[in-house]
């Protein structure tokens, strides 16, 4: 069955630019490691996104409207290239944060509120510590391990007009493969380079950012605004995703870009 399916891939492998789902393509229809698969695979995971813009619309317009009227939202938008998931299991060895539905890139809130939660205790309650772990400011936005904060980070969403162009194919070099597999191979400058291309998000993509208060009212906005506040400095100055160090992640207000 396995050797079928792979021989129906090698038949058909225009039909791969017809598919309107990134993540399918990048889990299963590599047809073999060689560079040959793996760029036809990527070229075509590039373009997916085109194809699913008019049901994800829908399901975006749907989702804006069940957010309430409270909820805060800004737009940001990478200011380099941005890698969102690059340790997720993937035949490619490299791996990206896809919609489980469309296929395309997203933001889990859990990374944003992970990342806010750091920044606030780290960068924030050096000046105030009230914003330090667990201290008061803390516990309401982002709860504790015993109660849950007040602050609800959705997944941040792509603009429905940023799938026209939202992924480059992008590359980095292992420089000592077989001493990163531990083959009790210390790194050498003999050692051959193995370049490894990837999937990575380009700064032409705007993304929709949504938190809001679970207290409604004023009072609840304020604390959303606030929590907007220290999400938008945190991703300026640390970034989000992998490679971080190295100028990646960097997000900013897509009016301020």
């Amino acid at each position: 069955m396995t050797q079928a399916c792979r021989d129906r891939l090698r038949m058909d492998v225009n039909a791969l630019k017809k598919s309107s789902h990134t993540g399918q393509l990048l889990n299963f229809f590599l047809r073999d490691d060689t560079a040959d698969s793996r760029k036809n695979l990527l070229d075509s995971a590039k373009q997916a996104p085109i194809a699913a813009k008019e049901v994800y619309q829908h399901a975006f317009d749907l989702f804006k409207k069940s957010l309430p009227e409270d909820c805060v939202n800004a737009q940001v938008k990478f200011q380099g290239r941005g890698i969102i998931g690059l340790g997720i299991e993937s035949p490619l060895e490299t791996g990206l944060a896809l919609h489980h539905t469309y296929g395309v890139p997203y933001i889990p809130g859990s990374a944003l509120k992970g990342l806010a939660s750091h920044y606030c205790d780290q960068v924030w309650g050096e000046k105030n510590p009230d914003y330090k772990l667990k201290a008061r400011y803390h516990r309401v936005l982002f709860g504790t391990t015993d109660e849950s904060g007040y602050i609800v980070f959705n997944d941040g969403w792509i603009s429905p007009e940023s799938l026209d162009s939202c992924l480059e194919c992008d590359v980095m070099t292992i420089h000592h493969p077989k001493y990163y597999r531990s083959e009790d191979s210390p790194p050498s400058d003999y050692d051959s380079p193995t370049p490894i291309t990837f999937l990575s998000i380009n700064d032409k993509c705007t993304f929709q950012l949504f938190l809001y208060c679970d207290s409604p009212g004023d009072e609840g906005k304020k604390w959303a605004e606030l929590a907007m506040k220290l999400l938008l400095e945190a991703l300026e100055n640390w970034g989000i995703g992998a490679k971080t160090n190295s100028g990646y992640g960097r997000m900013k207000k897509a009016e301020d870009s």
